[in-house]
């Protein structure tokens, strides 16, 4: 036994010293080791650093970051839906109309979904964890720069642009990392991380009702802002799916790292044009063709005339409840009747779709058809109890549609072309999402009512269903012409 231990130290010493040779040395050592022996293994981190890898692809720490995904869209997505709540005290504070304040929403909304398919593409160069964690700050920071806002005009950079920025950057590689994390679960795991999103529509208006009722307005977005910094705890969550690499770098280029000295302006400079060199690649490896194929372009009038009728359901609601004489908190009441049901539609319609894969068209446009209605019904109602019906109706549909869009894109083009689909559809619902702020504002300062923002949201989001309805007949004759020939 003496002798087992001293082969076993000195192969433990010569693994850790040479790894290259270290598991060809146990593997020796396992063959003339007696039946009986007790010769302890020689531990994993004593081997080769370039064979070893960590695998966490659909279990172990991959359900850890499915966790800060879920969280990431409950901040981001919850964040945006409750802007209603301090639209109505940002009014009363600033004293101006209503197109100038729905300014500092369009921004946000804006950037959030133009930067979605840019931050995807630089989150697999530059890293899941450090997009995410960039975008927490930013979001952070601008609600608490905007806390000590003294004009509406400051809103418009603090939130509409910094804070924006920070939604685009944090969400969407918290949604495209989960498709590297898993596989076998990856419908589950993304069903899973949208759903933060429903959730964090139904927990924010209350928070955010509670800290203006406790702190006032800028106490309120104070604390928000230091609540959304918590994107960065979640993106801290996210570890590479290799523990080691087998990248290795000369002595010489270590040494030239080393002795290179430059200045923190040129570092900076080199690092803001290698970024906005990378931004400018990745905008133009998109496949820009999409938009010769008719039913891509139908795909994407669809989007924007959909989204821009769902952007209303959580933006003009609530000043509309302030309207009608309803208090902010019924307001906060009906925003958490229509997250609850907008995250049974998302789970719901995913589900319908997987098992009736021949009626996803109409299951989608359906959806359209039915939450457009009741944005429009929405202007004849009067009661709390009636809006918490109509808005948990269609608040059901208004998730179906937003959370099937990613299975509708891969039924419209093949998963080769599907990041570039997908980026374009981002960007139609960022061009609904800067215009119908804007559009609803104005017509409430001609009009002095609501009423007819919500029938314009209304109407656009029937367009949507007529253009899906075109498509429909467009591919029915054409699959007759086929059979014919």
């Amino acid at each position: 036994m003496e002798m087992d231990n001293r082969y076993r130290v000195d192969a433990t010493a010569i693994a850790s010293s040479n790894p290259d040779t270290g598991e060809d040395i146990e593997n020796a050592l396992l063959e003339i080791q007696p039946e009986n022996s007790t010769l302890t293994e020689i531990p994993r981190n004593c081997r080769s650093d370039v064979t070893t890898e960590y695998s966490s692809v659909d279990h172990g720490w991959a359900w850890v970051v499915l966790f800060g995904g879920f969280f990431i869209s409950f901040f981001v997505v919850g964040g945006q839906k409750s802007f209603g709540i301090l639209y109505v005290e940002l009014s009363e504070k600033f004293h101006v109309s209503n197109k100038a304040l729905s300014l500092t929403q369009s921004l946000a909304g804006f950037l959030q979904q133009f930067l979605g398919p840019i931050s995807a593409a630089l989150s697999r160069r530059y890293s899941y964890k450090t997009l995410i964690c960039f975008g927490g700050l930013m979001a952070g920071g601008g609600l608490v720069l905007s806390s000590f806002a003294t004009s509406y005009e400051v809103l418009y950079f603090t939130y509409g642009i910094i804070t924006g920025i920070g939604y685009g950057m944090a969400f969407s590689p918290s949604v495209v990392m989960i498709a590297d994390y898993f596989n076998k679960y990856r419908s589950t795991a993304s069903g899973i991380s949208l759903a933060g999103g429903g959730l964090g529509g139904m927990f924010f208006p209350y928070l955010i009702r509670y800290l203006l009722t406790e702190y006032g307005l800028h106490g309120a977005l104070l604390v928000y802002g230091g609540i959304m910094w918590n994107i960065c705890v979640c993106g801290l969550l996210i570890r590479p799916l290799k523990e080691y690499t087998s990248k290795s770098k000369s002595h010489e280029e270590s040494t030239t790292r080393k002795l290179k000295i430059t200045s923190i302006v040129n570092t900076i400079c080199e690092k803001i044009t290698k970024f906005t060199k990378q931004v400018l690649l990745t905008i133009k490896e998109l496949e820009w063709n999409l938009f010769k194929q008719l039913n891509c372009i139908l795909l994407f009038f669809a989007v924007f005339f959909g989204m821009f009728g769902y952007n209303s359901l959580f933006n003009i609601v609530p000043p509309f409840i302030h309207e009608i004489g309803l208090s902010t908190e019924d307001g906060a009441f009906v925003l958490f009747i229509f997250g609850l049901t907008d995250l049974i539609g998302r789970i719901l319609f995913g589900y319908a779709m997987d098992v009736f894969p021949k009626h996803r068209h109409e299951m989608f446009a359906t959806t359209i058809l039915l939450f457009g209605s009741g944005i429009v019904c929405t202007s004849l109602l009067r009661r709390k109890l009636e809006l918490c019906v109509l808005m948990g109706c269609y608040g059901l549909f208004a998730g179906g549609y937003n959370g099937t869009l990613m299975i509708m894109a891969v039924e419209y083009v093949d998963l080769e072309r599907l990041p570039s689909t997908w980026g374009f559809i981002c960007w139609s619902a960022a061009v609904a999402f800067l215009l119908n702020p804007l559009a609803t504002g104005a017509i409430r300062d001609s009009t002095g009512t609501w009423t007819h923002a919500f029938q314009l949201s209304g109407a656009m989001s029937l367009t949507a269903v007529l253009i899906l309805i075109f498509k429909f007949l467009k591919t029915a004759k054409e699959s007759r012409s086929e059979e014919l020939c």
